[in-house]
């Protein structure tokens, strides 16, 4: 501990950050505690807290011999093994740092798989962007911007080569949802090399059918939802069209499945909590809810069905779906106490 409570935030926090596996905390060049007190006593900490030129703090895990160390700059930098990087950022004004105030006046970000690219891609994707979509009050045309500049990261981001990774149909790296892997197939139909296209034009016309699909079920009610997850329905239909048509790898199918997943699990929430099955009626909360299982009930047996038609080992998530599956019968059970 140091006599700064601040400097002992901070370094808690990062000293946490980097120790969360269990294999780097237990590398680390010494105990935590130890490590901790070094970086309070780090002059780039002074800065950042007394200095208000100074906005930000970066801390990137080194690694030193065998073990591993914790480097703090004042400036963005490269240093550090690729994603075990975080930074502090002031908020705009915030000259006087306290205790009082540290969390609404330091912004904490972490660099993801070590590219800018791929933060800055995925925080708009999964954060700011579902935000603001729900603020009627923003400008339309900053929307618009936010927008394209997220359709602009989705191509750089499935660009093969683009980070000096490789690319290829087994490449998910930018595809976090429906309307991304519709926009791989969309680019490779579009692709100069004649083979690329052929090859596409088939698979974008079958997952951009399979996104419309669930987009219209996302629009619709559980009920309706409930015949599309059976193993003789459309979404099951697809998938299993796709992975015949030998263009279409496991690796690929594997994620395809999380990204059906997780509208599946989406809908229910979200249809769960129009309805407010915490204040309606408990036989109108008991139906939904029952609706609700059983949309999860089908998509799970409906993907175990796959599996075992792929002569797969496992099913990827057979995991999730029963964890959802329980916290539906937790409320169930909840509601009739």
């Amino acid at each position: 501990m140091s006599d700064d409570p601040r400097k002992d935030y901070l370094a808690r926090t990062i000293v946490n950050h980097f120790g969360s596996s269990s294999s780097v905390d237990s590398a680390f060049s010494q105990s935590s505690d130890d490590m901790q007190a070094a970086l309070c006593r780090q002059e780039e900490m002074d800065l950042f807290l007394e200095d208000p030129t100074v906005p930000l703090l970066q801390a990137s895990l080194v690694k030193a011999g065998s073990k591993f160390d914790i480097h703090l700059a004042n400036a963005v930098s490269a240093t550090g093994s690729p994603g075990a990087v975080i930074h502090f950022t002031k908020v705009g004004g915030s000259d006087n740092i306290t205790m009082d105030n540290i969390q609404r006046s330091v912004v904490l970000s972490s660099m993801a798989g070590g590219s800018a690219v791929t933060s800055l891609y995925t925080s708009l994707h999964n954060i700011f962007l579902p935000m603001l979509e729900k603020d009627k009050d923003m400008d339309p045309l900053l929307k618009d911007l936010l927008r394209d500049l997220e359709v602009g990261l989705g191509k750089v981001m499935r660009k093969p080569d683009a980070r000096g990774r490789e690319g290829g149909l087994d490449s998910i790296v930018g595809i976090l949802s429906l309307e991304d892997e519709v926009a791989f197939w969309r680019d490779q139909r579009d692709s100069a090399d004649r083979a690329d296209a052929e090859v596409g034009e088939g698979v974008f016309k079958c997952v951009e059918t399979l996104a419309g699909g669930l987009k219209a079920c996302e629009e619709g009610s559980l009920e309706n939802l409930i015949d599309e997850v059976e193993f003789d329905g459309h979404v099951a239909a697809t998938l299993e069209e796709l992975y015949r048509g030998d263009d279409y790898p496991a690796k690929r199918m594997r994620h395809l499945l999380k990204l059906v997943g997780d509208v599946m699990v989406r809908v229910v929430q979200a249809k769960l909590a129009a309805s407010e099955v915490w204040l309606s009626p408990i036989h109108k909360a008991e139906q939904e809810l029952d609706r609700a299982r059983e949309v999860l009930t089908g998509w799970r047996g409906s993907t175990d069905k796959l599996c075992r038609e792929w002569k797969w080992k496992d099913n990827p998530e057979e995991k999730r779906l029963t964890m959802v599956q329980a916290r539906v019968g937790k409320i169930r059970e909840l509601r009739r106490t």
